[in-house]
């Protein structure tokens, strides 16, 4: 007997009913539906971001988690201090209204949660990335010590394939639009940003031991370099007061 379309996300558990009855040798069953399986083995409420939308939805500034407001009952406030709102370096998700700090970060099973702030410690690269899952409310016990939601992410895995790609993506001024408040004396804000990086995943050992490999880095200038050399010339020649 075949059973096939039967999906497994990450951190999901699945029970499947096979009943077997007696029939001749000839004989095949196909079973198809679009409906996704009940969840029977618990009760968390949960969402899987699949590798679709992490890798051809544009981010500004490619953060993952930004993702997460895909699904329902997530905002993601902006960064404030630990006295404020408990997002202390960055804007990270806020579950059902907890707090954004009381979120659990998981990568490849390995926890990357900074225990003093409540931050994600490591973000990893877009590309790097095939699935994460929102675990919401009622996952395990073995992931407790925090209040709002479990944050699973799951990277690549090379295979018995070489495949690499590389990425390069600009913001600059010379390509912005004035804004509707601008001064239309004045010119348009500087800025100078770059993220760069590579990924590369292939065979160690065919059909036993691969490599995945990924670099990303970002370099943003946001202020004028003839500008500021001009001011500094100004400031040095200036008369004394």
């Amino acid at each position: 007997m075949t059973e096939a379309g039967i999906r497994l996300n990450v951190g999901q558990r699945l029970t499947v009913s096979v009943v077997l009855q007696v029939g001749g040798m000839t004989d095949a069953i196909t079973v198809s539906a679009a409906a996704g399986l009940l969840n029977t083995a618990n009760a968390e409420r949960g969402n899987v971001i699949d590798n679709r939308q992490v890798v051809q939805l544009p981010l500004n500034g490619r953060q993952f988690v930004q993702l997460a407001q895909l699904t329902d009952g997530i905002a993601i406030p902006p960064g404030g201090t630990r006295g404020a709102a408990l997002g202390q370096t960055g804007s990270l998700p806020r579950v059902y209204g907890q707090r954004s700090g009381h979120n659990i970060y998981l990568l490849d099973g390995v926890k990357v949660t900074d225990e003093f702030f409540n931050n994600l410690v490591v973000s990893p690269s877009i590309d790097a990335i095939q699935e994460f899952k929102i675990q919401k409310t009622m996952y395990p016990a073995e992931f407790g010590g925090k209040a709002s939601a479990l944050i699973n992410v799951v990277t690549k895995s090379g295979s018995n394939a070489l495949r690499g790609s590389a990425l390069e993506f600009v913001r600059s001024d010379k390509f912005d639009a004035r804004n509707y408040f601008d001064d239309p004396a004045q010119p348009v804000p500087p800025l100078k940003q770059h993220q760069f990086g590579a990924n590369l995943g292939g065979p160690i050992v065919r059909n036993r031991s691969f490599f995945f490999l990924s670099y990303e880095g970002s370099h943003q200038r946001p202020w004028s370099r003839r500008a500021s050399c001009g001011r500094r010339l100004s400031e040095l020649t200036a008369p004394p007061c």
